[in-house]
């Protein structure tokens, strides 16, 4: 239930954002610091040092604040486990933001913004270098806060919850099979603008990992290397967006429906890229840096679905699927 909770909350966070954009103000802050000053779960993270967009928007006398924030994972433990094997104290306040004005000094005390526990799933298992966006959030009624809003310059990351492995899980996860499927470096097909542009960079063993996150969804994490510099114009919509995307295919090239997200008609899998702008900055950045993309597929699970059997029909059908994919066809999309 807290899972399907919390899927609730974001579907419902981003509609009303997106309901209420002429009632909206926005700004970037710039990180105060770029370590959470305790949690033990704070060590495996780190803020990546460029602004982040703070949002308000207004609905009768509430101000709700949303505040995305791009943090990157700092160390290589818990890759490819299930978010939800690992114990997390304080669950309801796992991470919070504090919001600063030009002297660094706390806009108020009542308006701190909290972490969405499911904006973390993916990278808590990602590999090390994986950049997501975490998402801070809070609302109040506060004749203030529309003034707290126009101080705020900085944000502080202030707290992240210790966590720990559950004890009960270890042996189960010691017992499953590591991945739902490895491809080789080589089979993971970059597109034609990207050749001799970007390598891809794969485990030790010369292969790229797919595994289930937290909801089930197969998920590839891919890293990327930049051999050279190129102009992204060309790449790029008129708003300055491009993404980066990828179908799963079998050993003869040929998709595989069930991996493939029926949701969205072009049956892409998409990255952790929400504003397509991060595999660009990519691209426009010192050559040698590297990217970690998560690419999610499809789960084969109704949304919303409670039915235990239907579940695991549907991660069946989703582990059968995987066994075939071979290859992964990556594609830029503007």
């Amino acid at each position: 239930m807290k899972k399907l909770f919390s899927i609730l909350s974001v579907i419902t966070l981003v509609l009303f954002f997106a309901s209420c954009s002429s009632d909206s103000s926005k700004k970037t802050l710039k990180p105060e610091s770029l370590e959470f000053t305790s949690g033990t779960l704070g060590q495996h993270f780190k803020i990546v040092d460029e602004p982040a967009e703070l949002t308000m928007v207004k609905k009768d006398q509430t101000y709700f604040f949303r505040l995305e924030v791009k943090c990157q994972k700092t160390t290589g433990d818990f890759v490819g486990m299930n978010p939800s094997d690992i114990n997390t104290s304080r669950f309801s306040c796992v991470g919070t933001v504090e919001l600063l004005d030009e002297n660094k000094i706390q806009c108020s005390r009542s308006l701190v913004l909290y972490l969405d526990p499911a904006s973390m799933d993916k990278l808590v298992v990602s590999k090390k270098g994986a950049v997501s966006v975490l998402v801070f959030e809070y609302d109040l009624s506060d004749e203030d806060a529309p003034d707290w809003f126009d101080d705020a310059v900085y944000f502080s990351p202030y707290a992240v919850a210790d966590f720990s492995l559950k004890e009960e899980k270890t042996e189960e996860v010691a017992s499953t099979p590591s991945h739902l499927a490895m491809i080789k470096a080589e089979d993971i097909k970059l597109p034609s603008e990207l050749k001799d542009v970007v390598e891809v960079v794969p485990e030790d063993d010369g292969y790229v990992y797919m595994d289930f996150d937290q909801y089930y969804y197969p998920t590839l994490s891919i890293t990327f290397k930049l051999l050279k510099n190129i102009s992204t114009a060309s790449l790029c919509s008129q708003g300055g967006q491009m993404w980066i995307v990828g179908h799963a295919q079998d050993e003869k090239g040929r998709n595989i429906d069930d991996l493939n997200p029926k949701s969205i008609s072009s049956r892409e899998w998409r990255a952790s890229d929400s504003d397509g702008s991060l595999f660009k900055t990519f691209l426009e950045g010192e050559v040698g840096e590297t990217i970690t993309m998560d690419f999610t597929g499809e789960n084969n699970i109704e949304l919303f679905e409670e039915d235990e059997a239907k579940k695991e029909e549907g991660k069946k059908k989703t582990t059968e699927a995987a066994a075939k994919c071979k290859r992964f066809k990556l594609s830029l999309t503007k």
